[in-house]
């Protein structure tokens, strides 16, 4: 990602932020996110397994600032080649993470009582 800027050095750091949209998106976005999350739950809800399920992803893509682009130099470029699967490539960290956020939503589903426990939980305390 930083090829285009020059070597790694702060002046690097600084121009790549400079020009590249992606950092104050992430922040707009975040708090967009944040501010609906405090009143709608269902945002609640998918935020965490969105969050769990593509941080691969999102560290796939953006590496690691200030570690001389180990995940570029080890990963990248058809580097890591994974049994009967081949070369790892962004699509299959997207797929990754939809399986790992769907799954966690579906765990999460199972353990939380359905609308009728709850009820008769929240009636229960109630009464005491």
């Amino acid at each position: 990602m930083l090829n285009p800027f020059g070597d790694e050095a702060l002046s690097t750091y600084l121009a790549w932020l400079s020009r590249d949209p992606s950092l104050p998106w992430a922040i707009i976005c975040a708090v967009i996110i944040y501010t609906a999350g405090t009143s709608q739950s269902w945002l609640e809800t998918l935020v965490l397994p969105f969050l769990i399920g593509f941080l691969p992803l999102g560290i796939w893509i953006w590496d690691i600032p200030l570690s001389g682009r180990i995940i570029c130099r080890t990963f990248h470029d058809n580097r890591l080649i994974l049994p009967m699967l081949g070369p790892v490539h962004s699509m299959h960290l997207y797929v990754l993470g939809m399986i790992v956020s769907l799954g966690i939503l579906i765990l999460r589903k199972k353990k939380s009582p359905t609308h009728s426990q709850a009820h008769q939980i929240g009636a229960t305390r109630a009464a005491a």
